[in-house]
């Protein structure tokens, strides 16, 4: 059989059924079968009690630099070992998972900084737009207001011109 049947509770969601369906099935408890592979719900126990190869006295990117050194180190080791002696490639991969477990569990300890950080750059980046697209309407604004301080004396130069045309005219039809 090239598919495994759909679960039991397909039979719930029938399109000739009146009422809802109750929802979907409880969550596994204990272990449970997907894919093919055996999986847990519990708690596993953090990897890192046992094999910490790092100190949180120091700073952390000195930490790391030092670790991803010996993770270059140890893949060296390695691939000598694959020539000279495969026999021991199993003890070199798991020192290797080892060093990439603590790496990884350093990074995390970084994360919340991180995030922090990258939030206060995009503030101030957002900040300085602000500031930048209000100078700019400062700007404009003070132009329009000279375009409409200058208005006031054409307009009346204007309508004299306009006056004086009118009159002229006035007086030419009256000769």
């Amino acid at each position: 059989m090239p598919y495994p049947p759909p679960p039991s509770f397909y039979k719930l969601y029938d399109p000739a059924r009146e009422e809802p369906p109750p929802g979907p099935p409880p969550p596994a408890v204990g272990q449970y079968t997907a894919f093919g592979a055996t999986h847990t719900t519990e708690k596993v126990e953090d990897v890192l009690h046992s094999a910490k190869l790092y100190t949180t006295d120091g700073d952390i990117r000195e930490e790391l630099k030092r670790l991803n050194k010996d993770l270059l180190t140890r893949f060296t080791v390695l691939a000598a070992n694959m020539v000279q002696a495969p026999s021991q490639y199993q003890r070199r991969v798991e020192e290797i998972s080892l060093l990439m477990n603590n790496i990884h569990h350093l990074l995390n300890a970084v994360r919340p900084c991180q995030a922090r950080s990258t939030l206060e750059h995009a503030l101030t980046e957002q900040a300085k737009q602000k500031r930048e697209r209000l100078n700019d309407l400062r700007e404009w604004t003070k132009k329009a207001e000279e375009a409409m301080g200058g208005a006031p004396a054409g307009l009346k130069e204007a309508v004299e011109e306009a006056v004086a045309a009118a009159e002229s005219r006035d007086d030419a039809m009256v000769e």
